[in-house]
Formats: structure tokens, C-alpha cells, sequence
């Protein structure tokens, strides 16, 4: 019950109150029995409102008397009265996370789609709240799930906000349709929101549901340049992250406003290196500011870790040097502005100079090593991974790479897995063409693409990029949920 006020007190010493600040007084009190008689008797105005400017049914809300609720409803109260601040009386249920008060409202005819003083929807409080349950009642009580605040944050934005993601709020919001791509004033998408707290869990349901992988944002970051804010040196759960969204047909060489790609962006972290080049990173790329991934190396700063790289390379470092001796060996870009800046920043450091020497000898060995009449490293540079990746002198080049070419081994395995997952994207979107090309009976649709020999639809396939096949999957994915819930729906 909640404490007597001075209106509650008033009412004690006056003989003649009115029947409508009787019932005021007995929902703030919660006697619901005399409200009751009240009501049935005396017939008040339930949405008179008191000297607050607050009707009867937001006290009993705010108080969480869903019987008293309840009956104010079944006796007529207008259920999108607003209270003094504006706010309808359901925002106050939402807001206060009353579960049974809440659906009384919805199923009363509440507008779940109100939209609160601040200017945020209901759907929004809800899902920042975490509420499952309430995010799951507006919902089957037709919220707009995809309704944007002030900012033009989606239910999906807030959903994804902060370190404790609740997986089956954002799992049921795409369930109910909610645009897995929207953007918000900044042109941050759900994506770009999560990856900056690198939740891998989370990133894959959106991925699963479509959401774009290569999105920009107003200043030009992709979920590459977002993701490396907090992601710690050397991180192994944000190279997981990485992973995924280049397994995900990410393109590693988008440039942000600033030119940046994303090599620039984890130029320090070893792991996150060898991943981008061995996806086709292109390790000479120059940004805004004319510099290379490799920059820092002969343009050191004050900060005495930065120092300490001139004279003992990092991991990091050795990676970007071996690439680029690479490239040089194979004759690859090397008229670029970035091979020859990187170039000039190898021979300015004597321990990149160093290191480079030791790359050429690999490399000669390395050359020497023929995969159907091609070098294996024309082989890698050229992409041509998928093709050879169960090639028995790329296997046998596998198995002794680490003893036998220590500094390329991290290249070598990369690549080669890469390359796997590349093939694995092929016959997934090849799977998905033909899938769509089938009847519901299992016959084949009569068109050009079942004529084709499946050799030949594979090499067609395999002039599309990852992200390309990706998509194809995607959109495969997004077609079979919207089966399975047209089936669900008896449609």
C-alpha cells in the first residue's frame, strides 16, 4: 500500500468529497473493495484526473496493483490517458517492467506503439530494459519492431547496446522481421554496435539473418574498422571475430573516410595480420595521410613502446615485412606508391632489412615448389587457394611448413584455410541456386541453370567474390525463415 499523502488526509475531515476523489483515493491506497462499491454505486468519472494531473489508472499502475488495474479497465477508464508528464499510463507498466499490467493494457487496446516524453518507443524501453518477457507481449500485440527513436536507433540498436547482449531478445527481434540492415543517424548498423564489444555469438545470429558484413557507417567504417576500438593486442577472442566475418565474405580492403583499411587498423596485432593478407589484404595500401600499414616503422612516435619496434620487430611487424618481400619476389604491385614507401621503410630499418633477407631465402625455396606447373606462392597470391587446397604437394608443403619455412608458415596455413572455406562458400551458394531452382514436389524448374553441368555452374561461381557467395546464402537463409513462418502460419 502505498503512504498516505496530504490528499490522503484530506479526505478524512472532509464529509462532502467528491465520488471522483474518493475513487482517487482508494486506488492510491489500494482498497480495491471500496473502489469497487464505488464504481458500481456511484458511477464517477474514472478519468477525471486528480490535482497532479494524474488519472486514477496511473496510480494503480505505478503502485503495481494489476487487480486494481483490471478493474478500472473492465469499469471503463480510457486506457491511453496520459499521465501529468505526458507519458501514457502504459509507458509507467513498461517502465516499472509489470508484466501482467502490461498485457491487461495491450489486450485493453493500449497503444503499444507510444512513444515516451523522451521520445523513445515502448518497443525501445523494453528491449534496454532486457525484459524478455514484456519485449515478447508488445510484440505479439503488434509493436512496430521496426520503430526508431530520436536518433533513429532501431529496436535491434538497443537490443545490441552494452557488454550483456541478450541473445533471445535480438533472436526474437529478428524473428519478428526487424530490419537487420537499418542504420541510425551516425549510419551505424545493429553490426557495428556489436563489434565493438566483439560478441562472436551475437554477430553470427545478425549475420544468419542478413545483415550486411561490408556496411559503412558516416565516417566509412566497416565492421572490421569498429570492431578494433576494443579489441586488445593480440587478442585471441577478437581474432575469432575476425574470422568470422572474413569467413563471412567481409572485404578486407574497404577504405574509411580516412583511407584506413583494415590493416591499418590491426597493423600491431599478429593474429589479425596474418588473417587479413592471407584473405587478400593488400598490405601496400596507402591511406589519406600517405601512409602503409608499415609506417610505423621509420616514423616512429614519442611513445617508447613504439621505440622499442625499431630495434626488436614485432610479430606483427615480421608479418607485414615477409609479406611485402613477397610481393616483390613474385613481382606483384610493385609500380604501387605503397610497395615502394614500404619498400624504402624496410631498407631505413635495419631489422626489417634484416628480416627481409631471411624471407628471400625461404622464398627461393619456396619457389621451387610447383603445383601444376605454377609456384605455390603464384598459387596463394593469385587466390587460387580453393582450387589446390587437397592438392597432395600443397598438403605435403602443410605438414612440414613450420620446420621447413618458419616465417611463412602463418601465411601458408592461412591461405590454405581460406581457401577451404572459400570452396565451402561455393557449394553452399551453388546448393542454394539449385535449391531455388526446385519445385515444392522436387522436380526441377525448367530453366538454363539445370541444363548446365555442375563443373560449369561451379566455375561460374567462381568468378563471384566471397562476399558475393555469401549473399547468395543469405538471401537463401532469409527466403527459408520466411517459409518456415508463413508454414507456422498456416499460409
Amino acid at each position: 500500500m502505498a503512504p498516505f499523502s496530504p490528499k490522503d488526509v484530506r479526505y478524512f475531515f472532509t464529509s462532502k468529497e467528491k465520488k471522483e476523489e474518493k475513487l482517487h483515493y482508494y486506488v492510491r491506497c489500494g482498497l480495491i473493495d471500496k473502489a469497487r462499491k464505488l464504481i458500481k454505486y456511484t458511477k464517477p468519472d474514472l478519468n477525471v484526473l486528480d490535482e497532479d494531473r494524474n488519472p486514477c489508472l496511473y496510480h494503480a499502475i505505478v503502485n503495481g496493483q494489476a487487480d486494481m488495474v483490471k478493474l478500472l479497465i473492465e469499469s471503463g477508464a480510457d486506457v491511453n490517458i496520459p499521465a501529468a508528464d505526458g507519458n501514457s499510463c502504459i509507458c509507467f507498466a513498461v517502465a516499472n517492467e509489470q508484466k501482467d499490467i502490461v498485457r491487461l493494457l495491450a489486450d485493453s487496446g493500449a497503444n503499444v506503439n507510444a512513444i515516451t516524453s523522451h521520445g523513445i518507443p515502448l518497443l525501445h524501453y523494453a528491449v534496454a530494459n532486457r525484459n524478455t518477457d514484456i519485449v515478447r507481449v508488445l510484440l505479439d500485440s503488434s509493436a512496430n519492431v521496426n520503430a526508431t527513436d530520436t536518433s533513429s536507433n532501431g529496436t535491434l540498436h538497443y537490443a545490441c547496446t552494452g557488454k550483456n547482449i541478450a541473445a533471445e531478445i535480438v533472436e526474437m527481434l529478428l524473428d519478428y522481421g526487424v530490419n537487420a540492415n537499418a542504420v541510425n543517424n551516425n549510419g551505424n548498423t545493429s553490426l557495428h554496435i556489436v563489434a565493438e564489444h566483439a560478441d562472436l555469438d551475437i554477430l553470427k545470429l545478425l549475420v544468419n539473418h542478413g545483415a550486411n558484413v561490408n556496411a559503412q557507417n558516416n565516417n566509412g567504417d566497416t565492421i572490421f574498422h569498429v570492431a578494433s576500438r576494443n579489441m586488445k593486442f593480440n587478442d585471441s577472442e577478437g581474432a575469432k571475430v575476425i574470422k568470422f566475418l572474413i569467413d563471412s565474405g567481409a572485404d578486407v580492403n574497404v577504405p574509411n573516410q580516412d583511407g584506413n583499411t583494415p590493416l591499418h587498423f590491426y597493423s600491431a596485432n599478429h593474429l589479425i595480420v596474418v588473417m587479413l593478407l592471407s584473405a587478400g589484404a593488400n598490405v601496400n595500401a596507402v591511406n589519406n595521410s600517405g601512409k602503409t600499414p608499415l609506417n610505423l616503422i621509420s616514423h616512429p612516435t614519442h611513445d617508447s613502446v613504439v621505440a622499442r619496434m625499431l630495434n626488436n620487430l614485432t610479430n606483427a611487424q615480421r608479418a607485414l615485412v615477409s609479406h611485402v618481400t613477397m610481393i616483390e619476389y613474385c613481382n606483384k604491385d610493385t609500380n604501387s606508391q605503397g610497395f615502394q614507401q614500404n619498400k624504402k621503410n624496410i631498407i631505413s630499418n635495419p631489422r626489417a632489412a634484416q628480416h627481409k633477407q631471411e624471407c628471400q631465402k625461404e622464398l627461393e625455396e619456396l619457389s621451387k615448389i610447383n603445383v601444376n606447373g605454377k609456384s605455390i606462392l603464384n598459387v596463394l597470391l593469385d587466390n587460387n587457394a580453393t582450387r589446390f587446397a587437397n592438392h597432395p604437394t600443397v598438403v605435403a608443403v602443410l605438414e612440414s611448413c613450420e620446420e621447413k619455412f618458419p616465417i611463412y608458415a602463418p601465411f601458408l596455413k592461412s591461405s590454405i584455410e581460406v581457401g577451404i572455406n572459400r570452396r565451402k562458400m561455393l557449394q553452399g551458394a551453388l546448393k542454394s541456386i539449385d535449391d531455388a531452382c526446385e519445385n515444392k514436389d522436387g522436380t526441377s524448374t525448367k530453366n538454363y541453370w539445370n541444363t548446365i553441368p555442375e563443373e560449369l555452374k561451379t566455375n561460374i561461381l567462381k568468378y563471384l567474390n566471397t562476399t558475393d557467395l555469401s549473399n547468395i546464402q543469405q538471401d537463401s537463409k532469409k527466403k527459408d525463415v520466411n517459409k518456415n513462418k508463413s508454414s507456422s502460419l498456416g499460409i
